[in-house]
């Protein structure tokens, strides 16, 4: 089987995607410089770039899905049946994941993230959104999407991999994030979310990711 024209471009837009997920784990994990000398000079401005680069990467998710582009959906049904068990699983559970969230997420991307409402009941609405997904779905998305193309390209070799999932080594990577993303699903089931996003601290932001997976 070969790439269709829409496959590359959906890879294209899923790299995006994981650079941009890339990008919020640096600064959640505060990989980076602050201070009177640097670009982010207060916890304040580091924690509010953590929160934006959240908000971009749910905006690039529904990107993604959309119908209006380039979308997951259609795009990877034609080699559904030519995926192995484990590949199909994946896609039916990003499906889900995506059917349960599109709605915050295009509350999210229309009034903070990709545009921006005309009144202030739209901004909160956009930041009410994002309080009411799940935080360890960005994670578990990461890494389904992870699966899925890892499964794709074993299917559709595909040479431009420019997005780097895990330290693990390529023959255990899959089962590492098999592992993982068990360990998300289960959390996200057993402890339903009800505080406000952007009210925690950054300890605890940062314990959404380490304490359990």
């Amino acid at each position: 089987m070969k790439d269709s024209e829409e496959l590359v471009l959906l890879r294209f837009r899923y790299g995006r995607a994981a650079e941009i997920f890339l990008a919020y784990k640096t600064f959640l994990f505060r990989e980076i410089m602050t201070g009177e000398k640097n670009y982010c000079q207060t916890e304040q401005h580091v924690k509010s770039v953590t929160h934006i680069l959240l908000i971009t990467f749910y905006s690039f998710v529904y990107s993604l899905f959309d119908k209006s582009g380039v979308d997951f959906i259609s795009t990877t049904e034609p080699y559904s049946n030519y995926l192995s068990d484990t590949g199909k699983k994946i896609r039916d559970e990003l499906i889900e994941i995506w059917e349960e969230n599109k709605t915050s997420m295009a509350i999210l991307r229309n009034n903070v993230g990709f545009h921006g409402g005309k009144k202030f009941k739209n901004f909160e609405a956009g930041y009410s959104a994002l309080s009411s997904i799940h935080p360890q779905t960005s994670e578990l998305i990461m890494i389904q999407l992870a699966i899925f193309f890892f499964e794709l390209d074993e299917l559709i070799p595909n040479e431009n991999k420019m997005v780097k999932t895990s330290n693990v080594p390529e023959p255990e990577k899959k089962e590492f994030l098999l592992k993982r993303a068990e360990n998300f699903k289960k959390y996200i089931k057993e402890n339903p979310f009800k505080e406000n996003f952007l009210n925690l601290s950054n300890e605890e932001m940062q314990a959404l990711y380490t304490d359990f997976a």
